[in-house]
């Protein structure tokens, strides 16, 4: 049987599904909900999740990210979201997601989001678009 685990990162919450030992060919899933714009979930990304992958833990893990930010839709059109973070929250989020439905290969959105975290850390999440071309991400192709 799975077991749950939660751990909280102030703002950010990681869900933790762990599969028994005996079960070796099966990958463990691990879930994180975060905020591409909260400055503890963008710290966390960069500086403690992305070593899944310089150990090598990726291998083992089915990694399943879910930019999930404070937002509400506008109770009398449900086509206006607003976001905590104002509407680059809104826009970041929604482009990781897509990233994340477009780039099936984990690799390759988790540096999209790597970058876009790393440049919400210091302060310049506007400069996305260098996050997009350096992982050679066709938009025309698979447009937002």
């Amino acid at each position: 049987m799975a077991s749950a685990l939660f751990f909280t990162c102030l703002t950010c919450s990681m869900f933790l599904l762990t599969i028994p030992y005996y079960v070796a060919t099966q990958k463990v899933t691990l879930s994180l909900y975060y905020d591409s714009l909260s400055t503890s979930c963008a710290t966390f990304i960069v500086k403690n999740l992305a070593k899944i992958f310089y150990v090598d833990l990726i291998t083992i893990l089915n990694l399943r990210l879910v930019p999930w930010s404070d937002a509400y839709a506008n109770k009398s059109n449900n086509s206006t979201a607003f976001c905590q973070h104002r509407p680059d929250g809104c826009k970041l989020n929604s482009l990781e997601a897509c990233a994340i439905d477009v780039m099936h290969d984990v690799n390759k959105h988790f540096a999209l989001i790597y970058c876009i975290e790393f440049l919400a850390i210091e302060g310049r999440h506007k400069e996305w678009e260098t996050c997009i071309a350096s992982v050679h991400w066709d938009c025309l192709r698979n447009p937002l």
